[in-house]
């Protein structure tokens, strides 16, 4: 009886003093319950307070002023909110009685009687898009905002929703009526935001991005993982360029995405690499992992088998995709952090200075085996990379490593490491920067002549 008391108290004060809609009214006892649109919730209380007031009218007993003041109340229910039953009880009470469509919310400013004109703004704009879900929100001018803060501190309402989330609520529920599609709150395909200002309204639609992951093959040497600006223009074109703004012809990168940017008709596309090899090296065997991130894409579902088969038609001499998939974009960070949880595996042709006879050769195998698989490598950032990385000293593993002599001053070796290793600087020593190194161990300077990466996997 108290709750229903304070309810009703509120509900009075909130009649008397303002015109509200349905939608609001019911609004400011949205945390109340469960079960109910604002809508029924206003009715619901409308019904209290046309029983209360009819029974008033009935017994004011010839007392013109509570029966006239009654009667207005009664009036602007019908009028704010065009609620039946208020119509009804005004045609039996006022002869001349016609339902009014003048009316202003106090909140709103009538924006719920008009959702229907937003919903097909809406419409009007997302059917170019493909989606399966989506998700509404709705941002408000500060003024609507602080309107229903001081009208709620003013009547001491403190059981209300935003205004926000009652619109997002209420259009999110027409959409998936009209689109048979439903809303989804984490990973949305489509985000709709609706912006409002005291007299009008703008919807504005983003499609979040869509993400392939999948392995690449790189079969050529001098190609750069991602797009390089060139080093004296930064990108803008220049003579020594050919007015390109790029320091390498192509890149995996540039091979790869414009398909993937065809087919999704996406706005721009952005390459991800678990890692990245030297522009010298080679990608083989089970290649590397990569996401393609799609920004804005139209469309989100289409034959990546195809993609695979394009590309290798055009481009299968330099870069091969492979294991395609669907992916959230969630998978960019595990890819991205994946680095010292994996393993990759290196094929590296090794050129020494002096002569290597084939039996001194052998004789020095497993004691460096040994010694490399005993204990971390202690390498300082590389002179190459210095210029553009910290200079910091990182532990690296070598997890197994196999050599194979090719002549007097060539061998190969299979080195197995940890993901992030620098196995140039491994094989060089890299002036000492790298500790042990195979340069140190032969005790014969060696450069890395040729490097393959033949498997990336987890530890």
């Amino acid at each position: 009886m108290e709750i229903n008391n304070s309810i009703l108290t509120s509900a009075k004060k909130i009649l008397h003093e303002y015109n509200l809609c349905a939608e609001c009214f019911g609004r400011q006892f949205a945390l109340l319950g469960t079960g109910l649109s604002n809508t029924e919730r206003a009715h619901s209380i409308f019904n209290i307070l046309l029983l209360e007031y009819c029974k008033q009218m009935n017994e004011s007993q010839g007392s013109e002023s509570i029966f006239t003041q009654n009667l207005e109340l009664i009036r602007k229910i019908a009028t704010n909110t065009d609620y039946e039953p208020a119509n009804l009880v005004m045609k039996k009470y006022d002869a001349t009685w016609e339902t009014s469509s003048e009316f202003t919310c106090y909140l709103c400013n009538n924006v719920f009687s008009n959702l229907d004109t937003i919903v097909d703004d809406i419409h009007g704009i997302a059917k170019e898009y493909e989606f399966s879900n989506y998700l509404v929100g709705t941002s408000a001018n500060a003024k609507i905002l602080d309107r229903e803060d001081e009208f709620r501190a003013r009547l001491e309402i403190n059981s209300g929703e935003s205004l926000k989330r009652n619109i997002n609520r209420e259009t999110g529920k027409k959409l998936e009526e009209l689109w048979k599609k439903s809303v989804e709150f984490n990973n949305p395909e489509l985000i709709i935001q609706i912006k409002l200002d005291r007299d009008k309204h703008t919807v504005h639609i983003s499609s979040n991005p869509l993400c392939i992951k999948g392995r690449y093959r790189k079969y050529l040497r001098g190609i750069p993982q991602t797009h390089w600006p060139h080093k004296f223009c930064r990108g803008k074109g220049c003579k020594e360029c050919n007015f390109t703004g790029k320091q390498y012809p192509t890149s995996v990168e540039e091979l790869i995405n414009p398909l993937f940017l065809q087919y999704s008709k996406a706005e721009k596309s952005v390459f991800h690499g678990a890692g990245r090899e030297d522009i010298d090296a080679r990608c083989i065997g089970t290649g590397r992992p990569f996401i393609i991130e799609l920004k804005e894409p139209v469309i989100r579902s289409f034959d990546l088998q195809q993609i695979q088969k394009e590309l290798f038609k055009t481009d299968g001499d330099k870069v091969e995709i492979f294991n395609l998939e669907f992916v959230l974009r969630s998978e960019i960070k595990k890819l991205k952090t994946s680095g010292e949880s994996t393993s990759k595996t290196y094929e590296a042709l090794i050129v020494s200075e002096k002569k290597l006879l084939k039996r001194e050769f052998r004789k020095q195998l497993e004691p460096i085996k040994e010694i490399v698989l005993a204990k971390p490598l202690q390498q300082r950032t590389p002179i190459r990379v210095a210029h553009r990385r910290a200079d910091l000293t990182r532990k690296r593993s070598i997890f197994d490593i196999k050599f194979r002599w090719v002549n007097k001053f060539h061998f190969r070796a299979t080195i197995k490491a940890m993901g992030g290793t620098y196995i140039k600087e491994f094989i060089s020593g890299d002036e000492g920067r790298t500790k042990p190194s195979l340069a140190e161990l032969f005790g014969v300077p060696l450069k890395c002549e040729e490097l393959d990466i033949v498997d990336v996997g987890k530890l």
